[in-house]
């Protein structure tokens, strides 16, 4: 579908957009060049990402701001006696990203709201040369988070390329982020303020309010093989937070293959590092098919408290062709809860995204929860519009609604996001 440079807008996102104004000005280009609209990524920015915020190929050709030099270059050869060498960015690599919403909500005491500002996120992110990058995101403020509660959203270091000079062959991530099981349908990706649905929801007659998209703290291994395959295998706490509530890991794992469009790896981007030149429109074409599999398994049961288990399975595939994006996923989930039955669920998302030209884009989407207990089954929809008034400003119109729904909790939200 339609994608625009994940660098210059950054996150319009109700939560961490790993794509920020700050790449924008690192290689003075357009936030088309890796977005199709802010912050869904085309082929190409997914590359960017996958590779650690560095350029296929390298980024010594696109950089238009030179970094600054930690050490010299010949220290190398005579290491382990000096300090190996690094670079910083030469600017401090901080932007801002806002959001602005009115919302009419139906049967609500107060029907229409203007929810003013919904969120301030500061971002972060870039590299520091070739083999470690990084990216953070801390909510200077959201209403859902008014209350002085963790406010981090999420903040890693990565160190790239453990395994020879090959892009992306192997990584590891440490720190708090999405985990791969949620990277087919990752939540930072999406044009809508409404979740995926099948990565979004919880049993609520469990002890735990978990679910795939919480960000969670741990390490991952990750890495692209051969351009086509790409993997992901991870432990972390479980919990969503930096301090564990038992001694329990949780562990998750991701499996995709593409077939067909950009390698996973940027290969056969039509980019020029002859003369430092990339491709800032028209770029959002990616005629191909990825297919995964994913898997969660934790315990999110407190220390001392009858042991209670979450698993989750899943698949998740993806057609593009020529303007039409159209995704899919569904989810096995099984929760053991303390005292009583196990509780089986399974979940769907259906996503279709649609370009009308590079500042319009349609996007409906189908989810849907079931339950073997007394949790109720829901259905809903979602519809879009989202349209670009610049790189950095985007408006959206959103729809949303429970199919059979009797509470009265349709809504309508018109949306504003700017980064900077």
């Amino acid at each position: 579908m339609a994608i625009s440079f994940v660098f210059v807008l950054g996150g319009f996102s109700p939560k961490n957009a790993e794509a920020i104004p700050t790449f924008a000005r690192k290689y003075r280009t357009s936030c088309t060049t890796c977005h199709i609209a802010i912050p869904k990524r085309n082929a190409f920015g997914d590359a960017f990402r996958r590779l650690g915020y560095r350029m296929p190929g390298g980024d010594e050709a696109y950089v238009k701001e030179k970094p600054v030099s930690l050490g010299a270059e010949a220290w190398k050869e005579v290491w382990p006696e000096a300090v190996w060498p690094g670079l910083l960015p030469a600017t401090v690599p901080i932007a801002f990203y806002g959001h602005q919403r009115f919302v009419w909500t139906e049967d609500a005491d107060a029907d229409t709201n203007f929810d003013a500002p919904h969120e301030l996120e500061m971002l972060i992110g870039g590299n520091w040369g070739e083999r470690i990058s990084f990216f953070g995101e801390w909510l200077v403020f959201e209403k859902e988070f008014a209350n002085d509660e963790d406010k981090l959203g999420a903040l890693y270091v990565q160190f790239n390329d453990l395994l020879g000079d090959t892009q992306g062959m192997v990584n590891l991530k440490f720190g708090r982020f999405e985990t791969g099981a949620a990277r087919g349908f990752k939540d930072d990706n999406r044009l809508t303020s409404s979740h995926f649905m099948a990565y979004d929801y919880t049993v609520e007659t469990g002890g735990s309010d978990k679910n795939l998209r919480t960000k969670q703290s741990g390490l991952e291994l990750n890495g692209i093989i051969s351009s086509r395959v790409e993997y992901a295998f991870g432990i972390v706490n479980g919990n969503g937070t930096n301090s564990d509530n038992n001694s329990d890991k949780d562990l998750f794992y991701r499996v995709g293959f593409k077939l067909g469009g950009m390698g996973l790896d940027g290969s056969g981007a039509a980019s020029d590092p002859e003369i430092g030149k990339l491709v800032q429109k028209d770029n959002w074409r990616d005629d191909s098919i990825t297919v995964g599999t994913f898997g969660y398994f934790g315990k999110p049961s407190d220390e001392g408290t009858p042991d209670e288990d979450y698993n989750r399975l899943g698949v998740d595939l993806r057609l593009q062709y020529s303007r039409l994006d159209i995704g899919g996923a569904v989810v096995f989930g099984n929760d053991e809860v303390a005292g009583g039955a196990d509780i089986d669920s399974t979940a769907f998302v259906v996503d279709a995204q649609y370009l009308f030209y590079p500042w319009l884009m349609a996007n409906l989407r189908y989810g849907s929860k079931e339950f073997d207990s007394t949790q109720g089954d829901k259905e809903g929809v979602v519809a879009n519009l989202t349209v670009l008034q610049r790189a950095n400003i985007r408006w959206s119109l959103e729809y949303f609604t429970y199919l059979e729904d009797t509470d009265g909790a349709d809504t309508f939200k018109v949306n504003v996001m700017f980064a900077f």
